[in-house]
């Protein structure tokens, strides 16, 4: 039922951003507070539409087609959560979450908007899924792929960085505690915050306006 609904305001102003080349996009980011991660996304998926797959721009930019990337990640949000569960979990167990997830009505509300927010909670699941994955493992191969994550974690919504605590708490409290771990984590924040503080100094005018 992508299109049962409308678009609302604040999905009309998201539309209206991606709608222009590029430069235009970021241009009109400028002191809103949104990072550039899905509008980015957004914009790359209506180039897909209308000159991959060639959809006329008057139906690509339709609620249901525009609608259908959230939908996609909505839907992998449900894999990405038997990975999470996996990770201290039985697969039985990890199926039941796996469950939960996929009837859970919050997240089916939220697949179907043309927000951020399926993007969002599907980089909170595997950054978290990556980052025990990491810890529990002995392949250094999962500490790139959560840097990775992290920086398409706070690409897309900077509510990300609430996981941050969660897992320096995991990190002071676990059993096994590895040379490198500690610092690999603390160059992956480094990496996220200098993403996050460029793209306010270059993008926004907070600075200008805290003086």
């Amino acid at each position: 039922h992508l299109g049962l609904q409308s678009l609302w305001c604040d999905e009309t102003a998201t539309l209206s951003r991606v709608s222009g080349n590029f430069t235009y996009l970021l241009n009109s980011l400028w002191g809103q507070g949104f990072p550039p991660g899905w509008y980015a996304a957004l914009w790359a998926w209506l180039q897909f539409l209308q000159y991959t797959l060639h959809i006329p721009p008057g139906m690509a930019t339709t609620s249901v087609y525009l609608r259908t990337l959230g939908a996609i990640l909505g839907s992998l949000n449900v894999a990405a959560a038997y990975f999470l569960g996996r990770q201290f979990m039985s697969p039985r167990t990890a199926l039941l979450v796996m469950l939960l997830v996929a009837v859970n009505p919050f997240l089916i509300y939220y697949s179907r908007d043309l927000k951020m927010y399926p993007a969002l909670y599907l980089m909170v699941t595997l950054n978290m899924a990556l980052f025990l994955r990491w810890q529990n493992g002995r392949h250094w191969i999962w500490a790139p792929l959560y840097i990775l994550s992290g920086i398409g974690l706070i690409g897309f919504d900077l509510l990300g960085w609430f996981l941050i605590p969660v897992q320096l708490i995991f990190l002071i409290f676990k059993r096994r505690h590895r040379a490198l771990d500690a610092p690999i984590w603390i160059f992956s924040v480094a990496v996220m915050a200098a993403c996050t503080a460029g793209w306010y100094k270059f993008h926004s005018a907070w600075l200008d306006r805290a003086v």
